[in-house]
């Protein structure tokens, strides 16, 4: 098992029962970086006769974390702070989306799909279509993957590649435009339950988070079931190739550049103009970064934005660089700015 890349999407399980979502793509020799999602206990998801409880937000995981699985955090050399990290050898089960969506068209053509399993593959092969992009890049994670779905559970696609992801992206515009389309999004009582399913990790007045997801593709509803994308851009660094130094939190005011990724995981959005708000920085940040989706599609070219999360100096060879971190704190925030 030990030598596959981990991906964001992916998911391990360890051998006392903790089921974890990897995070993003870079991960020291000999660990996976990830985060607590499942664990067993007295929950309402059961596979193979043992229940399992849901962990419903980053602070819960970090708190499961020092209460049960303390030799799973790390102080990580590269990344500067403590980190989730899982050695693999205590990981007794690995999940590939990919994998597990080619054995989704194998069951449906068996007629051995329950209905969230029939409508997750169902999606991916209405994308595929619309976009051109083949179906083999893409995958299906989150509760679906692990067998510890509810037949309420939401629709959880991965797309693999750069150009592939803007090609899903283009046709998740055109379907949304569509009357008879399968594909809508939130509005109404739907946008305001996700409003406060988001408030356990991101603090945003309901009307904020309204404007911001206004116009968005990534997240909606397929045939009334509720679904999220992520579109991976693996960044190009290994492990170890740059270094993290994490020095506060800061707000600041700044217009969107050329060059940012909105869309993908992880999403990037470059930043000139800047204006510091609150806290201190050595020279004004020269982009905000997340690997979490509910930041992607924030903001275009050309608007002005207000940004606050952890202010982290990048190293790299003889040359250093500051970002803004979005995704560790319920501040964290990129919105319009007034």
């Amino acid at each position: 098992m030990e030598g596959r890349k981990p991906l964001e999407g992916d998911y391990v399980e360890t051998f006392d029962g903790l089921v974890l979502a990897v995070k993003g793509f870079l991960h020291p020799p000999g660990f996976v970086v990830a985060f607590p999602k499942y664990f067993e206990g007295e929950g309402e998801r059961v596979k193979a006769g043992k229940a399992y409880v849901k962990v419903g937000s980053l602070q819960e995981a970090y708190n499961l974390l020092e209460r049960r699985y303390p030799e799973y955090l790390r102080v990580d050399p590269i990344f500067g702070e403590e980190v989730p990290e899982i050695p693999w050898g205590s990981i007794v089960s690995y999940y590939s989306p990919r994998v597990f969506l080619e054995e989704l068209r194998v069951r449906g053509r068996l007629g051995c799909l329950d209905r969230v399993e029939n409508e997750c593959l169902e999606m991916a092969s209405t994308l595929s279509e619309a976009s051109g992009v083949p179906l083999e890049n893409f995958g299906v994670s989150g509760s679906t993957m692990l067998g510890l779905h509810k037949p309420d559970s939401d629709i959880d696609l991965i797309v693999y590649g750069f150009r592939e992801g803007l090609k899903v992206y283009e046709a998740l515009g055109r379907l949304l435009r569509e009357s008879e389309s399968p594909i809508k999004p939130y509005q109404g009582e739907g946008l305001r339950r996700l409003w406060e399913a988001r408030l356990r990790d991101t603090e945003l007045p309901f009307e904020v988070f309204e404007r911001l997801e206004a116009g968005r593709r990534l997240e909606g509803y397929f045939k009334g079931r509720e679904y999220f994308i992520r579109l991976l851009n693996p960044p190009r660094e290994a492990y170890g190739e740059e270094r993290f130094r994490r020095l506060g939190w800061v707000e600041v005011e700044a217009t969107i550049d050329v060059g940012s990724q909105p869309y993908f995981t992880p999403c990037l959005y470059k930043l000139k103009n800047v204006k510091l708000l609150r806290g201190e920085a050595p020279q004004p940040p020269a982009e905000a970064y997340s690997l979490r989706g509910r930041f992607c599609e924030a903001a275009g070219e050309g608007e002005k934005v207000i940004v606050s999360g952890k202010l982290e100096e990048v190293l790299s060879g003889g040359s250093r660089r500051f970002r803004i971190v979005l995704g560790g704190s319920r501040n964290d925030r990129i919105i319009p700015a007034l």
